[in-house]
Order: structure tokens, then sequence, then C-alpha cells
């Protein structure tokens, strides 16, 4: 009786297992995409405003490259420390003031020139003041006495050879007086025409007075002296045409 019993329980459970398996599902299993499969990306219509981000951009610094300017004449040399104001007009601005050459010794070796002044002096007159200033400060005696000899100039009232009285040593300081006088003083004209440095020898207003101290040619005790008598100092002159026509001192 009880065996009846436990195999009636075994067919019903096998009954029941038998009818589940008849209900499986048939439908299709969804499975998500295999590995490396391309998927359709939905792409916005035209109608639909699609918005991107900017794309960030490195800028790169750019480095300006200086452009040359004109400088101005930098050709020439500076110009030295002047010793009685600034230059007139007609100035010559040329090359680098010479020096003596070394071991030749004379008046101008320690000497700080000016700008050469010529006023308003025709170019024939500039050019010769230019010669004798060049040199002066390049103690070239060469050049000083040929130029005397060929223009006439007269060097003194007592006599004596432009070789004698401009030649080396320069025991009087000529070549100084040269120097000083033709940047440290401005010219004037004579009655002659000539152009004659300092102007105090022509005009002999008290500013030509001052430039003689200021210029280092002579002291305020002898420019008063000379006031009183006259000038009687170093002077230059040249004629319209260039001549050098004097350099000369005294009465």
């Amino acid at each position: 009786m009880r065996r009846t019993s436990l195999l009636a329980a075994v067919t019903a459970g096998l009954l029941l297992v038998s009818a589940c398996g008849s209900d499986t599902d048939d439908s299709p299993t969804t499975s998500g995409p295999d590995e490396g499969q391309v998927t359709a990306t939905e792409t916005p219509g035209d109608d639909e405003e699609t918005t991107s981000a900017p794309t960030p951009t490195s800028a790169t610094p750019t480095t300006a490259t200086p452009t040359d300017t004109a400088s101005p004449s930098t050709t020439s040399a500076a110009p030295s420390p002047t010793t009685g104001g600034e230059a007139a007009p007609g100035t010559p601005t040329g090359g680098p003031v010479p020096t003596p050459p070394e071991g030749v010794e004379c008046s101008t070796g320690a000497y700080s020139p000016g700008a050469l002044r010529t006023g308003d002096a025709p170019q024939p007159v500039v050019d010769t003041a230019e010669a004798l200033f060049h040199a002066a400060m390049a103690c070239d005696q060469d050049v000083l006495v040929s130029r005397a000899e060929a223009d006439g100039t007269s060097l003194s009232f007592g006599g004596g050879t432009p070789e004698e009285l401009l030649g080396l040593p320069d025991v009087e300081n000529r070549y100084l007086a040269i120097a000083a006088l033709l940047t440290g003083t401005t010219p004037a004209q004579n009655d002659d025409l000539a152009w004659v440095w300092p102007a105090v020898h022509v005009t002999g207003s008290d500013a030509d007075w001052q430039e003689l101290v200021d210029a280092g040619l002579y002291s305020a005790a002898e420019v008063e002296q000379m006031r009183i008598e006259g000038y009687y100092g170093w002077r230059i002159g040249i004629a319209q045409d260039g001549t050098w026509s004097f350099f000369i001192a005294g009465d």
C-alpha cells in the first residue's frame, strides 16, 4: 500500500516536469552587439541644430623681429666737447679730429677742440679754415708751411720764413692758437672783407671779448688789459677766395 502511494507521487512529479518543459518561451533572445560590430549611429536631421564644442587652438607666440632704422649719420665721429658754445651755421661736419703722430709733441697734443666755427663764410673760406684746423691738430708742419708759402701768409711783423715760424718744435704754441681761434671764437669780416678770427679784432663786443677767455686763449686779466689797449693777440685772416692772408699777433 505504501509502495503504491510512493509510485503515484513520483509519477505525478514527472507529469509536472513534463508540463513545464512544454511551456518553453519561443521568443527570440536579445543579445548585445558582438565585439568589433559596427553599430549605426543616429545622425540629426537637416532641421535639427547641432552644437559642437569649439576646438581649442594653442596660440604660438610670435617674436617681433626689429627692423633696421636709419640712423642718422653714424658714419661721422661723435663731436668733441666744445670750448666756446654752439657751432655756427656753415660748420663742417667731417671725420674725426686728427691727433699728433706718436712721438710728435706740440701744443695741441692735450687740446680737446669744439666744432669749427665759420659763421656764414663762403665755401672757399670754410675749406681753408678746415684745412688749417686739421693740420694744427695733427701737428702737421708740412701742410701749414706749404700752405703759408703758397698763399704768402703774413706770419710775423719781425720777419721769418714759414718753415722757421711754423716748424716744430712749436715753441710759441702757434698750433694751439690756430685750433683754439677756429673752434673757440666766431669770425667777423674786416674792411677788406677777409674773415677774421676772433671777431673781437673787428667788433669788440663784450661777448666777443669773453670768447677769448672761454676758448682758453687768454686769462681774464689779460683780456681786461687788451680791452684798454686794443686787441693785439693771435688772429687768423682768410680772404673770400680762400687765401690764408695772415696768422699773426702783436701790434
